[in-house]
């Protein structure tokens, strides 16, 4: 079933933001400058999920254009970072710069499977599922806030 593959999905990119931040401590991954911007993409995706089990819990079919509207949001700060990262000024090399791309690709495809999970499975998904989609992304996306 689709939703499950959404929610496995979710569950490994959560798991790929973690390992970054594990294999850097005690360093931050995300340089200061952009850290900001990263921080933000992260709560949107927390938010995103939790919006999308409320929504499937209560069985609001409503709900998937407003998160396809709030995706959109994750989706214009990953373009942001990417200008920051392809600026003249960025000075933190090359390691940083492919970390915060990858954890902004990771926060931005966890948005998108939120979104396409609410679409997809309005009328077939499991409890158990919702359970996990309100707990995922809560304590992951603060790793990379100090």
């Amino acid at each position: 079933m689709r939703v499950g593959g959404d929610l496995k999905r979710m569950c490994n990119l959560t798991q790929h933001i973690a390992n970054i931040a594990r294999l850097k401590h005690p360093v931050v991954p995300i340089p200061a400058g952009v850290r900001p911007l990263s921080a933000w993409m992260g709560v949107l995706a927390a938010s995103l999920a939790q919006d999308a089990a409320a929504a499937l819990e209560s069985r609001d079919a409503m709900s998937g254009d407003r998160l396809a509207h709030a995706d959109d949001g994750v989706d214009a700060l990953r373009r942001r970072i990417f200008r920051v990262l392809f600026s003249a000024d960025w000075s933190h090399g090359v390691e940083p710069a492919v970390d915060t791309a990858l954890i902004g690709r990771y926060y931005e495809r966890f948005a998108d499977h939120a979104v396409a999970l609410l679409l997809e499975g309005i009328t077939r998904v499991e409890m158990s599922d919702v359970w996990v989609l309100q707990r995922l992304p809560s304590q992951v996306f603060r790793l990379l806030v100090p």
